[in-house]
């Protein structure tokens, strides 16, 4: 399904901080990894309403299919017939890197049909983003991985203060000399 991803550029050393390329690009899976999740919690629900069908800009149904649709299921919302496929959005599979985040909904397979007399393309309006959306899952990133970063500086800052006060006194501070 949709698959995030933003620039990220990195110069020099971050303050406070000694990280190597592996903790570094763990760092950045992790804040990938709440970006997805975010994706999927809140965003996904949206492409259901028929307010996200106008955000995101859905192919307009036939009129005699929306009356139909009334008439069988009693609500017109988009992509929800019977309500099997938003039921099926409601599992997710994250797969995280360190450059982007993958998102599955392997549930999902109804949003694969497609009538050959429509022009609908129910996959393709599902995994649709908004700016809005972009600047949301934007500032999650940047938000998650502040979070974590802060958590490492906040780590080894008290490893080096645990390791000034745990260090043995060296044999000329013993001796007096």
């Amino acid at each position: 399904m949709p698959l995030i991803t933003f620039r990220l550029k990195y110069t020099g050393p971050v303050p406070g901080v000694n990280l190597g390329l592996r903790e570094w690009n763990n760092l950045k899976k992790e804040a990938w990894r709440a970006t997805g999740v975010y994706w999927h919690v809140n965003i996904v629900k949206k492409h259901f309403t028929r307010r996200g069908a106008r955000e995101y800009g859905y192919t307009p149904r036939q009129k005699h299919y929306e009356i139909w649709k009334a008439m069988t299921t009693g609500q017109t919302e988009p992509l929800v017939f019977s309500g099997e496929l938003r039921e099926a959005c409601r599992t997710a599979g994250i797969h995280p890197t360190g450059k982007s985040v993958r998102v599955t909904l392997p549930n999902a397979q109804k949003a694969n049909l497609q009538s050959p007399k429509s022009d609908v393309n129910m996959r393709a309006e599902l995994t649709r983003f908004s700016d809005e959306d972009i600047e949301v899952l934007t500032n999650v990133w940047e938000d998650a991985f502040e979070k974590l970063l802060e958590g490492v500086r906040t780590v080894q800052i008290r490893d080096v203060v645990a390791g000034m006060t745990l260090m043995a006194p060296t044999q000329s501070a013993m001796s007096g000399t």
